[in-house]
């Protein structure tokens, strides 16, 4: 067939012709398909379907990310939430119940409070993550987003302490200290990662100057 087109004049449809002779050819007796000679002989449709897939690829994979991240961040709110509630049965269990000696009441509260630490820290990491899915920032400035909504928590804690009563004591001043524990860690990382970048500024002057 693409002989008799090419007889007749019509050359690009019988060099179509051939190709598609060709690939039928791979099909029908290898019974596989050459994926290097298609791309070969159809670079720029091959071009634009692998550009379609990496970007049908890319947003499937951004978006199912942020499903995990955001489904993550309510499973923890959910937790912390419970977690305080918990906190706040014992204590009625043990001071206006008596259903509690003092020992299992400190052990079950060592237990939630350590358990609720560690949500609340996974709960800002997650946030952070979420909030820097769109931005192609670094490191640091992740680590001084996060550092700005400790403060924000830590300012929301005193003021549901201190004016609001929604928390007690000993919750107050886990969560507090939770908050500082991770803002001491964001600043040494912010100070170690400040001093490498003026340590590089050094190395390079002196290595232009040499």
């Amino acid at each position: 067939m693409a002989r008799i087109i090419f007889d007749r004049g019509d050359y690009v449809a019988a060099y179509a012709k051939l190709k598609e002779a060709k690939s039928s050819f791979l099909l029908e007796t290898k019974g596989e398909y050459n994926l290097y000679y298609v791309i070969k002989n159809n670079p720029l449709e091959s071009l634009g379907i692998l550009i379609s897939l990496s970007l049908i690829g890319l947003g499937s994979g951004y978006l199912i990310r942020l499903g995990l991240l955001k489904r993550k961040l309510r499973i923890l709110g959910e937790e912390e939430v419970l977690l305080l509630q918990l906190m706040r049965v014992i204590q009625r269990d043990c001071f206006e119940g008596n259903k509690m000696s003092m020992e299992e009441y400190e052990e079950a509260m060592i237990q939630y409070e350590s358990r609720l630490s560690k949500v609340i820290q996974e709960k800002i990491k997650t946030e952070t993550q979420i909030a820097n899915i769109n931005k192609l920032s670094g490191k640091k400035s992740a680590l001084k987003q996060e550092k700005d909504r400790l403060i924000v928590l830590v300012k929301q804690t005193q003021d549901d302490y201190m004016n609001k009563g929604k928390l007690d004591t000993r919750v107050y001043e886990n969560m507090l200290r939770t908050y500082a524990s991770r803002l001491n860690k964001i600043q040494e990382e912010l100070a170690y990662m400040e001093a490498e970048e003026e340590l590089k500024k050094v190395t390079g002057f002196w290595k232009r100057w040499l």
